[in-house]
């Protein structure tokens, strides 16, 4: 989340001195403003995602299938670790053989570790089902953080005006802090000042050279 606030406020900043480098107040008291609403919708958004951990204390799950399939992965995986590797292939093919021919449904070499007993069972059945929990909560928390982003700091204003209205809202306070005026905000900078001056300097002298030009001529009396 600190990161999407980061990388907002460099958009905001990148275009505010794009359109407006010539009015340095400006930029300042708007970024400052843009930084002050994104830090109260992140202030939301982390409230929010403290509920769902918080909720994530309560183990649920009605996604039944993907929570069977990875404590079936868990189990063969903890059973291989506990019985260890067969030393010879041979063994593994004749023996997933025996277990095909009793109609028993045994189609890899993880299928087959399922059906080996061991003296801690109830430990490794413990042990794969709370993994496979994990994974569960993981995967639902990976996929809800990035919509509460979404949908309480980047999509927090859905109407550009409302935005506008709130950005101007803490200008006109934070000016109102600091003794300023609104147009103290539209001050233009030193260099544009002085350009300003020089190109007022070259209108009017240009304005004279026109005049001269087109100044009817008076013919000469004899």
């Amino acid at each position: 989340m600190e990161v999407c606030r980061r990388e907002l406020l460099e958009l905001v900043n990148d275009r505010l001195h794009r359109k407006f480098s010539q009015f340095p107040n400006m930029i300042l008291a708007v970024s400052a403003a843009m930084a002050s609403l994104l830090d109260a919708k992140a202030e939301i958004c982390r409230k929010r995602l403290s509920e769902v951990m918080q909720m994530e204390a309560h183990v649920y799950t009605r996604n039944n299938r993907y929570f069977c399939k990875s404590e079936t992965d868990f189990m063969a995986s903890l059973k291989k670790a506990y019985l260890g590797s067969f030393n010879e292939p041979e063994d593994a093919d004749a023996l997933l053989a025996n277990i095909q021919r009793m109609g028993i449904k045994c189609n890899s070499l993880e299928t087959l570790y399922l059906t080996q007993g061991t003296a801690v069972d109830d430990e490794l059945h413990i042990m794969s089902a709370t993994l496979a929990y994990f994974n569960v909560a993981v995967d639902r928390t990976l996929d809800v953080i990035p919509q509460h982003i979404n949908e309480f700091l980047l999509r927090s204003y859905k109407d550009p005006l409302q935005m506008h209205r709130a950005v101007l809202e803490i200008v006109t306070n934070d000016l109102k802090s600091a003794g300023w005026e609104m147009k103290d905000v539209f001050a233009e900078d030193a260099d544009t000042i002085k350009r300003r001056i020089k190109l007022q300097d070259q209108k009017d002298r240009l304005k004279k050279a026109v005049g001269l030009l087109v100044r009817p001529m008076h013919p000469t009396r004899r």
